[in-house]
């Protein structure tokens, strides 16, 4: 959503210039001849517009790219594990180990609202919760809340008194990996070096050579037979509209005039090579250029999101997350499972679990629980019962 949100700030910021591609997708159209050439000229303008769009914002992408680049490695490296036992499919019940715990381990990250209802679901096969006719939540005042793990406790305590907010569930997140740690599944990594791209200086020193081989590449394409014919069909275009001020002039000439279509039509199929290295120039300057205002943006960025990245899985963690991978790819194959494999499985409402917390689809979700008639209404009664706009 972020991204979205980034990119359509980039887009709204240049709408302002868009008579240019709007003059410009009229004469694309008059050029072509079928439906093809439109459509590829139509892609051509596309093309200048991202690059238009990335020249116009580089600021602005540079700050962001300081946040998204090590926030998407450190997903990446996280999600990563190590075959041990090379499991495919995996089962059977996750014995003593939290719903949170289980998050953990897969990206070494709490996802607050996708674990927390997880964790509630866990509740609730524990008879701890249920819910009226009305669909509220009723908690059990009389549970015996002994054999819960610390961080099911404090929820239960949480959901009794109706104390869910963001310092209450940030506590939660805080105990949910003190016990991994303590079990033994994780463990703090040792001091991290803040670092920008990698190196800022080798990064810097490869972006000069894309930009000087894309010159290179470019002025050579341009001292050719062809790149000579594509400067001369260039010049006579600037000659011929040198004196005309309206777009809408030069759209009724391609029109009209057959010699004009064809040179117009000419110039923009013999310029894509050069548009092409243009590409990787334009983008070597916008690193060159945003390098500065990255590396800034990327000390205050290093306390949002390597700061929090502390954790590593211990040797019995990388176990146990290749069991919950086999796990998620179980659930995922379930469908185009036999019947016989499908009826080996009896741990309907731990599946409910784990299917939410490994973020399979709605589809898949409704499929296993159809097939043993398991009643997944449960799953709405959570989320419209917990309020957590401000968690």
């Amino acid at each position: 959503m972020l991204d979205i949100l980034v990119v359509a700030i980039c887009i709204f910021r240049c709408l302002k210039n868009y008579s240019f591609f709007k003059e410009g997708f009229q004469a694309f159209k008059a050029i072509g001849n079928s439906s093809f050439i439109s459509i590829l000229l139509f892609l051509y303008l596309i093309w200048l517009f991202i690059l238009y769009i990335i020249v116009k914002n580089f600021l602005i992408l540079a700050i962001y790219l300081a946040y998204r680049i090590p926030k998407k490695r450190i997903l990446k490296h996280n999600t990563k594990y190590e075959v041990i036992d090379n499991i495919d499919y995996f089962r059977d019940r996750f014995n003593n180990i939290t719903p949170s715990e289980i998050s953990l381990l897969t990206d070494l990250e709490i996802e607050t609202k996708k674990d927390l209802a997880a964790s509630i679901l866990n509740l609730y096969n524990k008879k701890l919760i249920s819910f009226d006719n009305k669909k509220k939540m009723i908690i059990r005042k009389d549970a015996n809340t002994d054999n819960l793990k610390e961080s099911d406790k404090l929820l239960y305590s949480l959901l009794l008194n109706n104390n869910l907010n963001a310092v209450s569930v940030k506590e939660w997140k805080n105990i949910s990996e003190k016990e991994a740690v303590e079990d033994g599944f994780i463990k703090e990594k040792g001091r991290k070096k803040w670092y920008g791209f990698t190196d800022s200086i080798t990064t810097v020193m490869k972006w000069v050579g894309v930009l000087f081989l894309s010159g290179i590449i470019g002025g050579g394409y341009l001292v050719t037979p062809v790149g000579q014919k594509l400067m001369d069909k260039m010049n006579t275009y600037e000659e011929l509209t040198k004196d005309i001020k309206d777009q809408d002039v030069i759209v009724d000439m391609i029109k009209t005039d057959k010699d004009f279509r064809k040179l117009t039509y000419d110039i923009y199929v013999e310029s894509i090579p050069v548009c092409i290295v243009g590409t990787f120039a334009v983008i070597a300057l916008f690193a060159l250029f945003s390098m500065p205002f990255y590396l800034r943006a990327r000390k205050i960025t290093y306390f949002l999101v390597d700061a929090n990245d502390k954790y590593e899985r211990t040797s019995e963690g990388k176990v146990l997350v290749e069991q919950i991978v086999g796990m998620k790819n179980f659930i995922h194959d379930f469908s185009n499972l036999s019947k016989s494999q499908k009826d080996e499985v009896i741990l309907w409402n731990d599946f409910l679990v784990y299917a939410v917390l490994l973020e399979e689809n709605d589809k898949i979700i409704k499929d296993i629980f159809n097939y043993k008639k398991v009643d997944t209404e449960v799953l709405k009664l959570v989320d419209s019962n917990i309020n957590i706009k401000n968690i």
